[in-house]
């Protein structure tokens, strides 16, 4: 990703210290929020402190865009992973078995059954009204029989 600024900018944080915001920070960024980086661990990677990366956030849209991106990009790998687990999988890897003494590499497929508690963890997040933890307070019934 190629981005052009007219002119470097210089950013002055509390300490007095100038800090300049360079137009590759933005790719940076992308790249380190993808794999999962907080705001935090983003200030410290540039070295500046969090309001500083606030006021970079302001100033610089695509800077801010690109954090969103990385961030949406992070839980979208998540939220396929999780899903994966809660419907259940098939992947080939590679296994070690000895034939006539001798060490042989084969593939197999190696299957991983669906995973209750991800299943229960995605339906209770993103349909909670149907699928959400039910406590006798909130029950409808009051346990009376009529």
């Amino acid at each position: 990703m190629t981005i052009k600024m007219n002119q470097e900018k210089t950013e002055t944080n509390a300490g007095g210290k100038t800090t300049p915001f360079k137009p590759e920070y933005c790719e940076q960024a992308f790249n380190y929020c993808s794999l999962g980086a907080s705001e935090k661990q983003l200030a410290q990677f540039f070295g500046i402190d969090e309001k500083e990366l606030i006021d970079w956030k302001i100033k610089y849209p695509k800077f801010q865009k690109a954090i969103k991106r990385g961030e949406i990009m992070a839980d979208a790998s998540i939220a396929s992973s999780l899903y994966r687990r809660g419907i259940g999988y098939s992947q080939k890897e590679m296994k070690v078995v000895q034939c006539e003494g001798k060490p042989i590499a084969i593939e197999v497929e190696k299957h991983h059954p669906p995973d209750v508690q991800a299943c229960i963890f995605w339906l209770s997040n993103r349909q909670p009204k149907l699928w959400g933890n039910v406590t006798g307070a909130e029950s409808e019934s009051s346990g009376d029989i009529d």
